[in-house]
């Protein structure tokens, strides 16, 4: 399953959640739709703002979800805010190593032996090029892009917590940056 197949998926379940009568395709029904990518996102605005919104939204509902499933509830709006720029922290670390920005690889802990071959206790971090291991299990995703997902993921998890409307947000946001004008401010970065 590839990356868009996954958000798709991942914004049908949530919708599908909310709304059990909800007319949406499964993937294999936008063969079609999936031949012609968006070129930019403005393009994907146009088309439906409310949809691109109501995505965002949803993604963040699947965040959220996920998170406290997993016991990820307790952490204050201060520590919420720490987490997102930890991951940001991550994804320029990886930069400073020099890894390309389009890199990925999964990582699997195995077991780890000594030169005599008797069983560390510890396991070591082990770079694969396939997500999957022998098993099906999923390895875990790492690099630049691994990093930038976490930053979206941490943001959404954040919105749907603090139950903000990211897709009202976001398009709010978007407008009016796009009315400023050219490098405004005059800053350097």
């Amino acid at each position: 399953m590839d990356m868009a197949e996954t958000l798709y998926t991942t914004y049908r379940d949530e919708a599908l959640r909310k709304d059990p009568g909800a007319l949406l395709p499964p993937w294999s029904d936008l063969e079609g739709v999936r031949q012609r990518p968006f070129r930019t996102a403005e393009e994907v605005l146009k088309l439906s703002p409310a949809v691109a919104a109501e995505a965002l939204n949803l993604l963040a509902t699947a965040a959220t979800r996920i998170a406290t499933e997993h016991g990820f509830t307790d952490a204050t709006v201060g520590e919420d805010v720490a987490l997102i720029h930890s991951e940001a922290s991550e994804l320029l670390e990886d930069h400073r190593t020099g890894q390309d920005p389009k890199w990925v690889w999964y990582e699997e802990k195995v077991q780890a032996f000594d030169r005599d071959g008797a069983l560390l206790r510890s396991k070591v971090a082990v770079a694969f090029p396939e997500p999957l291991d022998a098993d099906g299990k999923l390895r875990k995703p790492c690099g630049i892009p691994s990093e930038a997902a976490d930053i979206v993921i941490r943001v959404m998890h954040f919105c749907g917590k603090h139950g903000i409307d990211l897709g009202k947000a976001v398009r709010e946001k978007m407008a009016y940056n796009a009315s400023r004008p050219f490098k405004h401010g005059n800053k350097a970065l």
